[in-house]
């Protein structure tokens, strides 16, 4: 596997990420959080403990994509607050990916090339505030995403026929 396997590291910090949107959304409702949502919370930790590590770099590149269109959509919207928020958070993830990179494998470098490629879009998407460079990396993100999606299918289905 490409990534490190620092699986504590990583469930660690997706666990922050949910801590991060559950405090958003309780924020936005200006409430406490009642007793199914810590059940849910619950449930979404447990479901992160038992994630491989596929799994996990495809939750990155989900969540990845999803800032895009919320940076996307608060920008159509000219909320420049939950903009600046979104691409923030897109970069964190990116730079997130690019540290988690085993080196030792050539493709790593490749990956870490398209990763600065993306920080230096994103950058510029930040200073620009244009649609166009969205349009330009969302694809390529997706693309990258579906590919370790066929690569941990094909990983499983050769797992399972040994």
């Amino acid at each position: 596997m490409i990534v490190r396997s620092h699986f504590s590291f990583r469930k660690a910090i997706l666990m922050v990420c949910i801590a991060y949107y559950n405090k958003k959304v309780e924020e936005r409702e200006g409430s406490l959080i009642n007793m199914n949502q810590y059940g849910y919370q619950q449930y979404k930790t447990q479901s992160i403990n038992t994630m491989t590590q596929a799994e996990m770099l495809i939750l990155l590149y989900d969540e990845l994509i999803k800032r895009l269109t919320r940076a996307e959509i608060a920008l159509k919207n000219q909320n420049y607050t939950a903009f600046d928020e979104a691409v923030t958070r897109c970069r964190e993830i990116v730079r997130y990916l690019s540290s988690t990179l085993d080196k030792k494998y050539a493709i790593s470098h490749e990956l870490d090339r398209m990763y600065e490629y993306f920080q230096y879009e994103l950058s510029r998407l930040s200073a620009g505030r244009k649609p166009e460079v969205i349009e330009e990396i969302k694809p390529l993100i997706i693309e990258l995403r579906d590919t370790f999606k066929e690569a941990d299918r094909i990983n499983s289905a050769n797992q399972k026929s040994k």
